[in-house]
C-alpha cells in the first residue's frame, strides 16, 4: 500500500483516499462478500457436495447388484394338457435354474379365471432343466391347463 507523500496513516491525501487503507479492489471485495474466509466457504461446501455424489454413486452400485445374487431367468412351458370332467392334466418344462423349486400349476376357466390350482416342488438337480405332469382339481368345467410361475423353494 502506498500512502500520499506528507500524510499521516488515516489521513486524507490529495484526491479524497484515505492515506493506508485498502485499493479499491479489496474493498469491493470486502462489500460484496468476496472474502478468502467466504472463498473457503463455497470450497467446502463443492467438497461435500462431491461426497454426497460419490457416496450416492457407490450406494446405487451395490443397491444395483454388484453386491448382490443376480435374478435368474426361468423359462416356463406348457407343452400339452388333457381336460377331464374334474380335473386338468398339464405337462410342462422349466428351464433356467437346477436349484429347487415351487411351481404353480392352474387350470382356467372359459372366462380365463382360475378354475383350480396345485403346486409341484421341483428338486434341485444337475440339469438346468426339468419337467414333469401335475394334475390340477377344478372346481367347475376347464378349458385350458398352463404352469403359471415358479420361485425358488
Amino acid at each position: 500500500m502506498s500512502r500520499a507523500v506528507g500524510t499521516a496513516p488515516g489521513e486524507s491525501a490529495p484526491g479524497g483516499a484515505v492515506a493506508g487503507a485498502a485499493p479499491n479492489g479489496d474493498r469491493l471485495d470486502d462489500r460484496y462478500g468476496r472474502t478468502v474466509r467466504r472463498r473457503g466457504r463455497s470450497r467446502l461446501g463443492v467438497i461435500l457436495l462431491a461426497a454426497a455424489i460419490g457416496v450416492a454413486a457407490i450406494a446405487w452400485a451395490v443397491w444395483s447388484g454388484l453386491g448382490g445374487t443376480t435374478a435368474t431367468t426361468l423359462d416356463l412351458q406348457t407343452t400339452s394338457y388333457r381336460i377331464e370332467a374334474r380335473s386338468v392334466s398339464v405337462t410342462w418344462q422349466v428351464s433356467g435354474d437346477a436349484e429347487a423349486l415351487d411351481c404353480v400349476i392352474q387350470a382356467q376357466g372359459s372366462d380365463h379365471g382360475v378354475v383350480g390350482v396345485t403346486t409341484a416342488r421341483l428338486r434341485p438337480t444337475g440339469s438346468a432343466v426339468r419337467s414333469g405332469t401335475s394334475v390340477v382339481k377344478v372346481v367347475r368345467p376347464a378349458v385350458t391347463g398352463l404352469i403359471s410361475s415358479c420361485r425358488r423353494a
